[in-house]
């Protein structure tokens, strides 16, 4: 599938179908990486594709060491400044990969330490920061204000006119259930995810039909909620997945 390039803001990113990646700043430490994943790191012709960052760092690892073998017998007293702990061991322990014969790449980190990680593998090998481009997905929780604001309103318009031609809705009607949804059903969300925090902005449909199945599971079990406020959210439920089945 065709890549598209958007610039929002300061915000670079490439949007593959609805799914959108961000690509990441390596020259600059990102503290705002919770929850986020890898999606694809290109260094010159090598292109490394993985949803974990467990591993990116070892697939990583093991192309770096490949091609400079050379710094090898140095690998092992490598250190970040953000962690005591060895990067790489001749040794087989808990939570490290296997790099190659009898090399194995700590992988025990958060997806903030992870990227820095990274970060720190391409310096140790003198890699130009400039030419490496690692695009990574951020959950709406993660993302930059601006660019949430920019698809949120994009979301809103294309639901409001599903609403109309799917269901027969007046804007008035359309832009009333939108409102409510907002309203009532992201506090929602916000207590069951810690990534995803606006039902508008999941750029999936198996994420998002995951989510909204929850979401109704949580206001059917809600004992304060009236049976005929149950109903409406429930149908809102409906909308929700149909759109996004679109």
């Amino acid at each position: 599938m065709d890549e598209i390039n958007l610039s929002i803001g300061k915000h670079n990113l490439i949007l593959i179908g609805k799914r959108r990646y961000y690509d990441e700043n390596l020259n600059e430490r990102d503290f705002h990486l919770e929850n986020t994943t890898p999606y694809l790191l290109r260094i010159g012709d090598c292109e490394i594709q993985e949803g974990s960052w467990v591993e990116m760092i070892r697939n990583l690892s093991a192309f770096l060491v490949d091609k400079y073998p050379s710094l090898n017998c140095e690998i092992i007293d490598f250190r970040t400044d953000w962690s005591k702990s060895a990067i790489f061991s001749n040794n087989s322990k808990t939570n490290y990969k296997k790099v190659m014969s009898d090399l194995y790449v700590n992988c025990n980190h958060t997806a903030l330490h992870s990227c820095w990680l990274i970060q720190d593998i391409l310096r140790f090998y003198k890699i130009n920061l400039n030419e490496v481009k690692l695009y990574i997905h951020r959950p709406s929780s993660a993302e930059p204000v601006e660019v949430k604001d920019y698809f949120l309103r994009k979301a809103r318009k294309e639901f409001l006119v599903f609403l109309m031609e799917a269901y027969d809705k007046t804007h008035v009607q359309g832009q009333k259930i939108i409102s409510n949804i907002s309203n009532y059903m992201n506090p929602i969300l916000k207590k069951i995810s810690k990534s995803y925090d606006d039902l508008f902005l999941f750029d999936d449909y198996a994420t998002a039909i995951n989510y909204i199945a929850k979401e109704r599971e949580y206001i059917n079990a809600q004992l304060t909620i009236p049976e005929k406020n149950k109903v409406i959210l429930n149908r809102y439920c409906n909308y929700l997945q149909a759109f996004y089945k679109i």
